[in-house]
């Protein structure tokens, strides 16, 4: 490492062969031999990948994938070392065959094909694969690798679609015609396998359509998700792809339907065979395609300072701060830079800059910022300088530059969770008549835009639970009540679907006149 914290190549030729000989303690004789673990170390290729991939971990599983695919396909691992990669890092860490879909709806879930059939599949259709399956890093093709649909139903998929022009994948999603009878309980897939011909054939709801175009889209090459979360209207499942450019993948959403503010969804993370928040595949998308190197080496900088014991660390943050000069949107340097202001690594004044260095670097993705932001100020927080003056005076400042950064980001879900974060400072502060002002304004200026003003609006209830209160109380709720849209569209109001928002606040109305009641 040199003094100016940068991941240097002397830094990355050590860890390599720290990582080496981790592997070969994990691997040598019981899962591979000697000359085999040479030989996948011997290709550049598929050496960088697997040393940084493996760490901090050595899963028996990958290199259980890696064998089996080098002793069934040979040369052709060395010819696709981007896609033996993403098979083995998906394939090799989780147990069995069930599906990719099974965190997400197992009503849907089938088994995945077995790991040679896949590989066999891909490599024969390399040419017709919407994306590069020998080039594209792994991090990407992971998401064209966790495919659950049957080969038969892949080479379906790519005869209808193999032809579709890039700009022209966002009508898969609307295929699949929407099956109204469903939501009355009489959906024509009942009891059917949700086969892609079938959901083709008999429609279905929004979930099926995710599923169908996600899968679909995997099956071409083409890297895609099914996206979930939380509207004005309540939940709603729609795809997203990374489409390539000249330079960079790009998140494509498809039945998003942005007049229900789907700010943020919910993804499956094929790696770790978990869930996560939707803006952290766009970090991967914008990290991989800013410099492949620079992520691997920004991974690197982070298992060296986990490595590192809680005294070292205090001298190898620098480091951190190095790899988000080398690739600003690999989000794990700035989690650790936070997790240091958490534990006192860092000053006061350097948890402060930290906040306005991810607002410049990370202002296409504001909810990582706001990821950092929160550990960093709620540390800030709990310190005993918090309460004087002049650091009062230097954290609000800080919460108003980050409700301004959300503004201008046209994200009014973070702007609650903003402000939610300075009303918990000002109760800390002892200003909850304060707070309880800043709970009320916030939830009656974003209660037509996100579901999430109920939190500050519950907020503003708690500070005020008196019996004498009770009225102040119910008159709020039947203000907020007439304020919050109850139907988003005539579609909702046809099937007597109220939103979310207006369920939740009605259910508040509903519990305090039954308090009133009771004399409470």
């Amino acid at each position: 490492m040199g003094a100016s914290g940068a991941v240097t190549p002397e830094l990355v030729e050590a860890f390599e062969a720290y990582a080496y000989w981790r592997g070969r303690e994990a691997f040598v004789p019981n899962i591979l031999n000697q000359e085999d673990w040479d030989d996948l170390c011997r290709d550049k290729s598929l050496r960088e990948g697997l040393l940084v991939g493996l760490m901090s971990e050595c899963s028996v599983g990958v290199a259980s994938v890696l064998k089996s695919l080098r002793e069934k396909f040979g040369a052709q691992v060395s010819r696709y070392p981007q896609l033996s990669l993403a098979l083995a890092f998906v394939r090799g860490r989780r147990a069995g065959d069930r599906s990719y879909g099974e965190m997400r709806d197992r009503r849907r879930s089938r088994p995945v094909p077995p790991l040679e059939e896949c590989f066999e599949y891909y490599v024969a259709n390399a040419s017709r694969m919407k994306v590069s399956l020998s080039e594209t890093p792994w991090p990407i093709l992971a998401y064209v690798v966790d495919n659950d649909v049957p080969i038969p139903e892949r080479r379906w998929a790519l005869d209808r679609y193999g032809r579709l022009r890039l700009d022209d994948f966002g009508d898969i999603y609307y295929d699949v015609h929407y099956d109204r009878a469903s939501l009355r309980g009489k959906a024509q897939l009942e009891g059917r396998p949700h086969s892609l011909p079938n959901i083709l054939k008999y429609g279905g709801v929004c979930s099926d359509r995710a599923y169908y175009a996600s899968r679909v889209m995997k099956s071409l090459g083409l890297p895609a998700v099914y996206c979930a979360g939380q509207g004005k209207r309540g939940g709603h499942a729609w795809t997203l792809g990374l489409k390539p450019q000249a330079t960079a993948f790009m998140l494509d959403s498809t039945g998003r339907f942005d007049f229900d503010h789907y700010y943020n969804g919910e993804v499956f993370f094929p790696v770790r065979d978990r869930i996560i928040e939707e803006y952290e595949l766009h970090l991967l998308a914008k990290a991989v395609s800013a410099s492949y190197r620079g992520y691997l080496d920004a991974r690197i900088a982070c298992h060296v300072y986990d490595l590192a014991n809680a005294e070292q660390r205090v001298k190898m943050t620098g480091l951190l701060r190095g790899a988000t000069r080398r690739n600003p949107f690999c989000p794990g340097p700035w989690r650790r830079l936070g997790e240091a202001c958490v534990a006192g690594l860092l000053p006061p004044e350097e948890g402060g800059r930290l906040c306005i260095h991810i607002f410049t670097s990370m202002n296409t993705v504001p909810d990582m910022t706001y990821e950092v932001l929160e550990k960093v100020m709620t540390a800030r927080f709990k310190k005993a300088e918090a309460r004087t003056a002049s650091m009062v005076e230097r954290n609000l400042a800080i919460l108003k530059r980050a409700a301004d950064v959300y503004t201008a980001a046209k994200r009014p879900d973070l702007c609650v969770k903003v402000q939610c974060l300075h009303g918990t400072y000002l109760e800390a502060l002892g200003r909850r008549e304060e707070a309880c002002s800043l709970y009320l304004a916030t939830a009656e200026q974003y209660a037509d835009k996100h579901f999430g003003f109920v939190e500050p609006l519950r907020r503003a209830l708690a500070l005020r639970p008196d019996p004498q209160d009770a009225a102040w109380r119910v008159t709020l709720l039947k203000r907020m009540l007439a304020v919050v849209p109850q139907y988003s569209s005539g579609f909702t109001r046809s099937f007597e679907s109220p939103s979310l928002a207006w369920r939740e606040v009605h259910g508040l109305l509903q519990k305090e006149n039954l308090r009133r009641r009771r004399g409470r």
